[in-house]
């Protein structure tokens, strides 16, 4: 097998597909992908295929769950579920009650759920972003899907700072979103940074500042993991 995985770290402020450019243009290859989307303000670990991955193990890596660190701000709702959207609505009488209650119902998420993605998000819809067709006034709205949310964990209660694994294809901010409203006291998405895709791990992951100035050696073969996957 001669298939290469780079395992990225994803800065805030950049597209995947902008990094696969960057990528593509320091390697002086085309064809490189990667192996699940992170929004342009989100961080964390993005999988870049080097070479082609066949359809086998394409299959796998895709499938693969995901773990996320996220912070969440109540007492106001955005158009996009997020720090970087507009202030559409708010609530901020008896924060503090409905953050008891926040945490009370947080736990409910747990196991098989069906969400419908933001129109903001990057769900493909004939070739074509869903925020590049909202962006130019044309909403769409995409059916609900499958999501399975395997744990949530509180990592700093006052600061609202969670730990969540999930299925591919989840959006967090949407899940955020659905809170906010079950609570009637809003709330949005105010930081989101992925540690995980399956085996993959974030402390193993390059900088996208190393790669660019080639201070790089964590590129693994995908023939490493291949007894894990069966």
């Amino acid at each position: 097998m001669n298939e290469i995985i780079l395992i990225l770290n994803k800065p805030i402020g950049i597209t995947s597909n902008s990094i696969i450019k960057k990528i593509e243009f320091l390697f002086k290859k085309k064809k490189i992908g990667h192996c699940g989307n992170l929004d342009v303000n989100a961080s964390g670990i993005l999988l870049i295929c080097l070479k082609k991955i066949n359809k086998k193990n394409n299959k796998y890596i895709y499938n693969f769950n995901k773990k996320y660190i996220l912070k969440i701000n109540l007492g106001y709702r955005t158009n996009t579920n997020d720090l970087n959207g507009k202030f559409i609505s708010s609530n901020i009488k008896n924060i503090n009650i409905k953050k008891n209650n926040f945490f009370y119902n947080i736990y409910k998420i747990h196991g098989i759920s069906y969400q419908k993605p933001n129109i903001f998000s990057s769900v493909k819809y004939k070739g074509k972003n869903l925020y590049e067709y909202t962006r130019c006034g044309i909403k769409l709205f995409k059916k609900k899907k499958y999501i399975y949310i395997n744990n949530i964990k509180i990592i700093n209660k006052k600061n609202l700072l969670f730990s969540i694994s999930c299925t591919k294809g989840t959006y967090i901010r949407s899940i955020i979103d659905f809170l906010g409203q079950q609570l009637i006291c809003k709330s949005y998405m105010s930081f989101l940074h992925r540690i995980n895709i399956g085996l993959f791990n974030i402390k193993k992951s390059i900088y996208l500042e190393d790669l660019l100035y080639k201070r790089y050696k964590k590129i693994i073969k995908l023939n490493i993991i291949k007894k894990y996957i069966k």
